[in-house]
């Protein structure tokens, strides 16, 4: 057996995201770009970055510290080099209009997360985001339920 793979692996680092639940999704804009600047100095391809629950969850908690995804994207566009942004998103907690802002702020790809045994609702949001000029990944969630 070869031990060379057949492509190379690329990196999507989610430390803006998963971090968050952490600290409460209270990253600075500061933090946001001294962290956007040093994985993108470190080659990291896909940066993902905002609210740990994607586009539009920001809203569901208010203020208390946690920035917007304008916010978040502004601060993120500010310090990224060569490396593409992103951001997650669920559909349900976000809305059409928040996939269209992240395109038309300069984003560069969206992860969109769907329960693995509901995942045609996936299908609207995908066609969105292609259509705006994204990069899609799809995200299957809760994939331990189908064998």
């Amino acid at each position: 057996m070869s031990s060379v793979l057949p492509c190379k692996p690329e990196i999507l680092d989610c430390t803006l995201r998963d971090g968050g639940y952490v600290i409460d999704f209270a990253f600075t804009e500061d933090e946001v770009k001294h962290i956007v600047a040093d994985l993108s100095e470190a080659g990291v391809p896909y940066i993902e970055i905002g609210h740990g629950l994607g586009l539009g969850a920001y809203r569901r908690v208010g203020s208390g510290g946690v920035l917007s995804d304008k916010e978040t994207v502004k601060a993120a566009l500010k310090a990224k080099r060569d490396s593409s942004l992103g951001m997650f998103f669920i559909g349900g907690i976000g809305e059409a209009d928040d996939i269209r802002m992240a395109c038309d702020m300069g984003l560069d790809f969206i992860r969109i997360g769907t329960n693995v045994s509901n995942y045609e609702s996936a299908f609207k949001y995908i066609e969105i985001a292609k259509n705006a000029g994204l990069k899609v990944f799809l995200n299957f969630m809760k994939s331990y339920t189908v064998s």
